[in-house]
């Protein structure tokens, strides 16, 4: 398996661009937090986006969907 975002753990698909790139969340850190619209009290989190055939130093890669098979 290829050490790419969309095959991490951490990564949650979000959107497609126009060019048909898959993007995602990278969701291994908690959000960064920054100001809501000027003279409001809210305030907006966002996860780093990134291209599903991104990478980087803590990939961990998502358990398979496939139960193991037994060899006897």
């Amino acid at each position: 398996m290829a050490q790419q975002c969309k095959n991490c753990l951490f990564w949650q698909k979000v959107a497609r661009t126009r060019m048909g790139a898959l993007q995602g969340e990278c969701r291994v850190n908690p959000p960064s937090v920054f100001p809501g619209p000027e003279f409001q009290a809210d305030r907006v989190t966002l996860w780093p986006r990134t291209a599903a055939d991104e990478w980087c130093g803590r990939f961990q890669a998502k358990a398979s969907s496939k139960p193991p098979t037994e060899k006897v």
